[in-house]
């Protein structure tokens, strides 16, 4: 009877000494995890942001569970300091995620999600184009030309259809009577001012290089 219960106690204290052993090392990484945290939100104040991401990035791998809310935060903050935008603004947003609007640091990370966030251009919209405005050198400007008139070829008049350009109008009455006087349309000069540049020759049309705007606009690429 001793015996047996000599050999529970054994057994029992076997038990309890497997399981002290067991969390020792879950103590031990908790604590050393900890101490790495402290230490890597120390190095990002001191500005040492290289050295503080590396440490963050070894405290996150080594626990991926339990870790404060913050440390997306500040690991978020790390790798925007050492120019890793795209990595640190998945952090920051996933920061803002978990913790919402309550979170310890919210302000911050807004802000700092503003920064990286592209900002759109008030110049090209966004686009990396604007367009340049320069004169137009066939109009020197002024969006009209003076060309030839194409309906007298430059003359300035025409022909007069109505006497076809003799002076004379024909004339048939009711009686089949031929008549011949004078053209009054064109005066008997058998010829008549051009009706599209008005005898100067050469009509202001619009400038077809610049559809009369006396701007040529060219595309190129916006500074920001």
């Amino acid at each position: 009877m001793i015996f047996n219960s000599l050999k529970v106690t054994l057994l029992r204290i076997g038990i309890v000494g497997i399981i002290f052993f067991q969390l020792i090392p879950h103590v031990y990484a908790q604590s050393d995890y900890k101490g790495q945290l402290e230490k890597a939100k120390e190095l990002l104040t001191k500005g040492d942001f290289k050295e503080a991401e590396i440490l963050f990035k070894k405290v996150i791998k080594s626990q991926q569970e339990g870790l404060p809310d913050e440390v997306s935060y500040y690991y978020g903050l790390a790798l925007f300091k050492i120019g890793k935008p795209n990595q640190s603004k998945a952090f920051i947003e996933r920061y803002l995620a978990i913790s919402g609007v309550k979170a310890e640091f919210y302000n911050e990370a807004r802000n700092l999600l503003n920064e990286l966030n592209p900002k759109i251009c008030t110049k090209c919209n966004g686009t990396n184009e604007i367009f340049k405005f320069d004169t137009c050198t066939f109009c020197i400007g002024v969006g009209i030309v003076s060309e030839l008139c194409k309906a007298c070829a430059g003359k300035g008049i025409i022909r007069c259809n109505w006497c076809e350009g003799k002076g004379i109008a024909k004339k048939t009455n009711s009686f089949n009577v031929t008549n011949y006087e004078n053209c009054y349309h064109c005066e008997a000069k058998g010829k008549l001012v051009c009706g599209l540049c008005k005898g100067t020759k050469q009509p202001n049309t619009q400038c077809k290089n610049c559809n009369g705007t006396g701007k040529i606009r060219t595309k190129i690429r916006c500074t920001h």
